[in-house]
Order: structure tokens, then C-alpha cells, then sequence
């Protein structure tokens, strides 16, 4: 899920404010959820702006460069090949 730009989480803020919406109908308006309206309004409410907190948050990756260039060592490391052979693995 991409994060919302500033501008438009500002926008979203501006349309509630003028009191003509409710939150379920500025939602439809700018496409976003209910959720996210609850969200930049309470954010705002608390930390006083409704900029974006952090960037690429969420689940970090179980496996690490380094993980899986050791699976691919182990991956081949069995394949025992006669006198001066040589094999190209295309990945």
C-alpha cells in the first residue's frame, strides 16, 4: 500500500473541515477508506499535522540478502561433478 502524499491527506483534512461532509462522504470523494479519514483526523487531533510518520513501515523481510545467498550455495553445493567440468546456472 502506497503512502498517501501530503497534499492529499491536507485536501481530504480541508473538505471535512468545511463541515459540508461527513467522514464516510469525504472518503468517497477522494477514494480512500473510512480508516484512513479516522486516521489523518485523529493523527492531526494528536501530533498536530497529519504528515506521513514513517516511511516503509511494516513487516521487514524474514529472508536477507545474506540468507539467500547462502541457500543458494547450499542449494548446489551437493552437485559433484566429474574431473574439470564446469556448469553455468542460470538464476
Amino acid at each position: 500500500m502506497k503512502t498517501i502524499p501530503l497534499d492529499t491527506r491536507n485536501r481530504i483534512l480541508a473538505q471535512y473541515d468545511t463541515g459540508k461532509y461527513t467522514r464516510e462522504q469525504v472518503g468517497g470523494l477522494f477514494g480512500v477508506s473510512l480508516g484512513l479519514v479516522k486516521k489523518l483526523l485523529s493523527q492531526r487531533l494528536r501530533l498536530g499535522h497529519a504528515a506521513p510518520l514513517y516511511a516503509n513501515a511494516g513487516r521487514k523481510p524474514t529472508i536477507t540478502p545474506s540468507h539467500q545467498d547462502a541457500m543458494q550455495e547450499r542449494r548446489f553445493s551437493h552437485i559433484r561433478l566429474p574431473g574439470k567440468a564446469k556448469v553455468c546456472f542460470h538464476l
